[in-house]
């Protein structure tokens, strides 16, 4: 399993998902181009802590949190 976080610029959250996820997609999010530039995936990432380690040392988000419907 590997782990993604997604950066959302206009909301400063930071939320890690399972690559899995279909609002994830390992990376690609939705694909409808919907947001592009508002937002910034990172990853793939090993573990959920790697994950929760890089959303806080590499984003300036204010906010850092788990996906609600993949609950990684």
């Amino acid at each position: 399993m590997v782990f993604y976080v997604n950066e959302d610029f206009p909301t400063s959250t930071a939320i890690i998902h399972k690559g899995e996820c279909r609002y994830c997609n390992y990376g690609q999010g939705l694909g409808t181009g919907l947001g592009k530039g508002t937002s910034q995936w990172h990853g793939p990432l090993e573990t959920k802590d790697e994950a929760l380690t890089f959303a806080l040392d590499n984003t300036k988000c204010r906010e850092v949190r788990e996906c609600k419907i993949c609950d990684p």
